[in-house]
């Protein structure tokens, strides 16, 4: 019911940036539509976050080394890693194939 009132009380430029964040932000090109600012910016922490700074945007190393020591993952890189092996134990091609399909051009 809260999230009802939520997304009720919300524009429709909102709901739309709140839709392209979500469905973009494994995005590997930049993000060309409306408020793409804020998607692209998204995007970018995203792929910061999921390479664990190796892929950085512009961002420098301390910097990213701040953000990680300030914002715990709590597992959440460790499950990422965990993903493949548990659906499909260790057929490496079917890892790979599997992560391939959500990133996207």
């Amino acid at each position: 019911r809260q999230s009802q009132m939520c997304i009720r009380d919300r524009s429709e430029e909102e709901l739309q940036l709140v839709h392209d964040i979500i469905i973009y932000h494994h995005k590997i090109t930049e993000f060309e539509g409306p408020l793409k600012e804020y998607v692209n910016a998204a995007r970018k922490a995203d792929w910061i976050d999921a390479t664990q700074g190796i892929v950085r945007h512009g961002m420098s190393k301390s910097n990213v080394a701040k953000v990680m020591s300030t914002i715990p993952n709590n597992g959440f890189h460790q499950t990422l890693q965990d993903f493949g092996p548990r659906l499909h134990g260790s057929n490496v091609f079917k890892i790979v194939w599997e992560m391939s399909k959500i990133f996207y051009w």
